[in-house]
C-alpha cells in the first residue's frame, strides 16, 4: 500500500510536471526515456544493443535518458554500458506518465521493453555504426585469465553455454518461473562428444555461466568447467563471450553478448522455432524437435503454427508453461541426440573455417522454411519482413533428417 502511494505521490507531483516540460521542448529537442530490462542478460544485452545500434543511424538528435532497475543479472555490464547511454535511477514512473500524453512513443524508448521479447527484426545490429569494445586494461585482464588456464590463442577460443535450470534456481525463489523455462534445458552430458571433436580440431572450449548444475567430467588441458571453478567473475562472464572465436548457445541470453558483439553464434536445442535468430550472421539454428507421444510422428512447421507452439504466445495466454501445452495436444519435445549435437558442431565449425558451401537444396529447404514461417501471423514481430533477407539457417544435420518432414502439410 505504501508503495503504491509513493508511486501515486511521484506521478502526480513530480511525473506530471517533468512531463509536461518534456513536451513543450519537443519542437527544439527531443526528450526521451527508456527502461532496459535488466534481470536476464539476453533482455539486457540485446535490447542495449539494438537501442545503440537504431541511435547510431538516427539522424535527429534525441537526449535519451534510462532507468535500469532492479535485479540487476550482471553489474559489471550495467557498468559497461553506462560508457554508452545514460542511466538515472529511478525514472520509471515518467515513463508511466509520458503514456498519459498524446503521442508517448515521441518520448519513450521501448526497443522491446515493455514485450520483454528482444528480437531484432529491423536488423539494427546489422547496420550499427558502433564498434563496441574494452579498455586496454580490462583487455589485458582477460588476456591475463586465458593465459592462466593455457589458452593462449584467443581465435581459437569457443565458448560454450548450456541451459539448465541453475541460474534461474540460484536467483530466484520463484519455481514458477523455473519451470516456465525448463522446456530449454538439455543435459550436458550430451554434449561430451561434439567438445571432443573441437579440442581435436585445435579449439580451446570454455563452458560459462554462472552456475551450472552438473559438471561436465572432460580431463583435457584445452577444456574449462568454467561455472565450477574460483577464477569467475561478472567480468569474465561478458567479456568472454564478446572476445570468443564463436559462441555456442543454447538459446538462454548470455550469447546476446557475443551477438551484440558480432560474434558467431551456434544454437544448439534450441526452442520454440519461431523464435530462430534470423538477423545474426554465420547462424546456425538445430531445433529441438516436437513429436506425437503415441506415435513419436514429427511435427511439421505448418502443424506447429496452426496449434500455437511455434512460440509461446498461445501457452502465455492459457497460463501454462510450454511444456504443461504441449502436454494438453499430446505432444512433447525432445532434445538432440548425443550424434546430432556433434555432427552439427563440425558442421558449424567448417562453416567458420570456410570449408563448407551451400547447395542447391540447402538453400531451396532455407526459402521454403521461411515461406511457410511467412504465414505465421506473429511472424513480423519477430523478424524481417522479406524473407530473402534472413541471416538464420537451420543446419543441415536438421535438414537430412527432418527436411523433408519438417516442411510437408498436415
Amino acid at each position: 500500500m505504501v508503495k503504491k502511494l509513493l508511486r501515486f505521490f511521484l506521478i502526480i507531483f513530480i511525473g506530471f510536471p517533468i512531463s509536461v516540460i518534456v513536451k513543450t521542448l519537443n519542437p527544439i529537442i527531443c526528450i526521451r526515456f527508456g527502461q532496459l530490462h535488466a534481470s536476464r542478460i539476453g533482455h539486457f544485452a540485446l535490447d542495449f544493443g539494438i537501442y545503440l545500434s537504431n541511435k547510431s543511424n538516427q539522424t535527429k538528435k534525441t537526449i535519451d535518458i534510462f532507468t535500469v532497475p532492479k535485479p540487476i543479472c550482471n553489474y559489471y555490464f550495467l557498468e559497461y554500458i553506462k560508457r554508452h547511454i545514460f542511466v538515472v535511477n529511478p525514472i520509471s514512473f515518467i515513463i508511466e506518465t509520458l503514456k498519459f500524453f498524446p503521442n508517448p512513443s515521441k518520448n519513450i524508448i521501448t526497443p522491446s521493453i515493455e514485450t520483454s521479447q528482444s528480437f531484432d527484426n529491423r536488423r539494427a545490429l546489422s547496420k550499427s555504426k558502433n564498434k563496441l569494445a574494452f579498455t586496454n586494461k580490462e583487455n589485458e585482464k582477460g588476456y591475463n585469465f586465458l593465459s592462466s588456464i593455457g589458452c593462449f590463442d584467443i581465435n581459437k577460443l569457443v565458448c560454450m553455454n548450456i541451459r539448465d535450470s541453475a541460474y534461474l534456481q540460484n536467483t530466484y525463489s520463484n519455481e514458477t518461473l523455473v519451470s516456465y523455462h525448463s522446456y530449454r534445458d538439455s543435459d550436458i552430458e550430451d554434449y561430451r562428444l561434439g567438445v571432443m571433436s573441437l579440442i581435436d580440431r585445435g579449439y580451446f572450449v570454455i563452458r560459462t555461466g554462472k552456475f551450472a548444475n552438473k559438471k561436465l567430467d572432460i580431463d583435457h588441458q584445452n577444456f574449462l568447467d568454467y561455472p565450477f571453478g574460483e577464477l569467475k567473475s561478472e567480468f569474465l562472464d561478458i567479456w568472454l563471450m564478446a572476445n570468443c572465436r564463436f559462441c555456442i548457445s543454447s538459446s538462454n541470453g548470455l550469447e546476446c553478448i557475443s551477438d551484440i558483439f558480432n560474434v558467431p553464434i551456434l544454437f544448439i536445442n534450441a526452442s520454440p522455432i519461431g523464435h530462430i535468430n534470423s538477423w545474426s550472421k554465420n547462424c546456425i539454428w538445430m531445433p529441438k524437435i516436437i513429436v506425437d507421444k503415441k506415435t513419436t510422428r514429427l511435427i511439421s512447421l505448418k502443424e506447429q503454427i496452426s496449434m500455437g507452439i511455434i512460440n509461446l504466445s498461445k501457452c502465455n495466454e492459457l497460463k501454462m508453461t510450454f511444456s504443461e501445452y504441449l502436454n494438453t495436444l499430446g505432444l512433447e519435445i525432445q532434445n538432440n541426440s548425443k550424434e546430432e549435437i556433434n555432427n552439427t558442431f563440425i558442421e558449424f565449425l567448417d562453416k567458420i573455417e570456410n570449408k563448407s558451401d551451400q547447395n542447391k537444396k540447402d538453400l531451396n529447404f532455407h526459402y521454403d522454411f521461411w515461406s511457410i514461417l511467412r504465414t505465421w501471423k506473429e511472424f513480423n514481430n519477430y523478424h524481417h519482413f522479406n524473407i530473402e533477407e534472413q541471416y538464420g539457417v537451420l543446419s543441415n544435420t536438421f535438414i537430412n533428417k527432418y527436411g523433408k518432414r519438417f516442411l510437408e502439410n498436415e
